[in-house]
This record gives C-alpha cells, structure tokens and sequence, in this order.
C-alpha cells in the first residue's frame, strides 16, 4: 500500500486539477454573458420572454450558467473538505457537483453533438425540451404541492414547448404522461454517474450510518491512510467529471463562436484533465517506488 505522505501528494495535485476546473468553469460563466440579477433589468417575467424571444439560445446560456455556478460552489467545498481530510463532508458536496455535471452533459449533448450524427434534429430537440420540462415540473410540484398550481403549471409548461416547438420548425409535441425526472437521472450521462450516486447515497446520507465502518463506507474513525485514500479517490472522480462538464459547457450555443472552434476546445480541455492525470499518476507511483526502496 502506498504510503501516507505519497497519497497526501496526490491529495494535493488533485485539489489543483480541480481548483483549475473551478477557474475555468467561472471563466465559461463569462463567456457565455447572461446577466441574471436585477441590474440586468430582467427581474420581470415578462422582460425575461423578451430576451428569450429575440434570443432562444439565450435559454440555455442561462440554464448553463445556473448549473456551473452551482457546481463550482460546491466543488470549492469539495476542495476544503480535501484539505481537512472530512471525507463525509467531501461525499456530500460531491453530489450536486455530479447532478450539475450530468445536467449540463445531457443537454449539450442531444443539443449539439446528437443532432444529425445519432438521431434527427426534432427528436434530439424533444429530448432536451422534455429533460427540462421534466426537471421544472418536479421541481415546483415539490415547493407547490398544490393542485390548482399544478394545473397552472401544467398549462404553462405546454405553451411554451409550443412556442419552442415553432421557434426551431419543428412539430409541436404530444400532450404526454410525464416521466419524474429523480436526482439519480441527473447522473445518468456521466460514465459510471448512477453506480457512483447510489454508492453516495447509500454510504453518506443514511438514516442510520454505520460510524464504525471504514471511511470510504461513511465510518468514522482515526485519520489514517484510508481516510487519505477515500478522498483521493472521491476527488478523482470528482475531478473528472467537473472536466467533462466544462467541456460540454463549451459546446453551449453562442452567436459569435462557431460550433467547430467550441468543439476544439471541449476536446482540448479533457485532454489536457487526462495528461494531468497521467502525469500525476506517475509521479505519485515514482515516489511510491522510492519509498519502498528506502524502506528495503
């Protein structure tokens, strides 16, 4: 098993990698230029369907934005969480990191990559436009729990696949028993995302945690080297996914950026998270070699 100090380090050059992913989500936040607090002059519904109107795919600038800086104020607790070595705490501001970067994947997928290479533009399009209607729909059931809201909202949410329906030429979609979008569902385009989220879920938010179990299943115990080895793998997939989520970020729809050249830089990106693991990776095993050299 590799040392305390070696697993430390790797620790620490994961807690950068994700540091850098954080700078460059708050960067694509920017870029992307949705105003959304009251200096905007958008606090009004009604000022809201203007801006949508003469910009549709200002709709998802806005969804994108929302997501990343959820994720990035989360994944600075992660950060804290690592330098104490909390693994509880690591686990649980890992999840909505993982429901924003599954998000964001989800829809900038079948918004721009599925689009005529895995199925046809209408379908694709129904696909994010019921993904959020759904995600809406839960969401406000849960703060309403009114029936009258409920049809309100029901009512709302029709009219404006419609008007979206229109705005992108496409048929208008069926009236439809609708499917509840689950926090579980969030996750399900990220590799491994639903395994991962029921591992979460079922170590770090029980009703009755077993405290006497290895760190990495929610126990609570001396800070030795499993609790090391927890939060590094713990951030690593964390690390890998803020990466993934930052490169579908970069596909968001913008009117002065080709779509080849936010491609480019998708790719370069998660190539440049995966050198950084490898490298990482190396370094740590070197050490870990010398370490046991000297120990001979």
């Amino acid at each position: 098993m590799a040392s305390v100090g070696t697993v430390a380090c790797y620790r620490v050059g994961i807690a950068n990698l994700l540091s850098n992913l954080v700078e460059a989500s708050g960067e694509i936040e920017r870029r992307l230029d949705i105003e959304v607090d009251d200096s905007a002059g958008l606090s009004k519904p009604e000022a809201w369907q203007i801006e949508f109107r003469n910009d549709p795919v200002s709709t998802y600038r806005l969804i994108c934005v929302q997501l990343l800086r959820k994720a990035r104020i989360h994944a600075v607790a992660c950060i804290r969480a690592n330098e104490n070595c909390n693994v509880h705490s690591l686990a649980v501001q890992m999840r909505p990191v993982l429901e924003c970067a599954g998000q964001v994947v989800h829809i900038f997928h079948y918004l721009v990559i599925a689009p005529d290479v895995e199925m046809d533009p209408e379908r694709s399009i129904r696909l994010v436009t019921d993904y959020l209607d759904r995600d809406y729909y839960d969401t406000l059931m849960r703060v309403t729990k009114d029936n009258a809201s409920r049809k309100k909202l029901l009512r709302t949410i029709s009219e404006t696949a419609r008007a979206a329906a229109m705005e992108f030429g496409v048929s208008e979609p069926k009236v439809r028993k609708r499917k509840p979008l689950r926090q579980i569902d969030k996750v399900e385009m990220l590799p491994g995302g639903k395994t991962w989220y029921r591992y979460l879920g079922k170590n770090f938010r029980s009703s009755a945690p077993n405290w006497a179990a290895p760190s990495w299943q929610g126990g609570v115990g001396p800070m030795d080297i499993t609790h090391e080895i927890a939060c590094a793998g713990l951030m690593h997939y964390t690390v890998d996914q803020m990466a993934r989520m930052n490169a579908f970020a970069s596909l968001c729809p913008e009117s002065d950026i080709a779509i080849s050249g936010r491609a480019d830089a998708a790719l370069a990106e998660l190539h440049a998270i995966l050198e950084a693991f490898s490298n990482l990776r190396k370094a740590v095993q070197s050490a870990n070699k010398c370490n046991r050299a000297s120990d001979a």
